[in-house]
């Protein structure tokens, strides 16, 4: 994919890949320390949230309101990120 996308279906894009993100970042930090092949799936999926989000940002428009919002969210997801072990810069 190419070009621009629209701000406001870009915004939601990107907001829902982050809360998609959180959301598995949530469930692998809740869930029982046996359960390793869950917990790996759950921190796949975060991961894969959290690098989409970082690939297709550039491609919309937001305003400094949106930037910052989205912005914030995505640092609650690296650092949910960093604390499952995952390798962030």
């Amino acid at each position: 994919m190419s070009g621009q996308l629209s701000p406001e279906i870009g915004r939601e894009f990107l907001l829902t890949e982050l809360k998609t993100g959180l959301t598995f970042a949530d469930l692998a930090l809740s869930a029982p320390d046996g359960d390793t092949v869950k917990i790996q799936r759950d921190i796949h999926n975060a991961r894969k949230a959290y690098d989409s989000f970082q690939r297709f940002r550039s491609r919309v428009d937001l305003t400094d309101h949106e930037n910052t919002e989205l912005q914030e969210i995505a640092d609650q997801l690296k650092r949910a990120l960093q604390q499952l072990g995952e390798p962030l810069a």
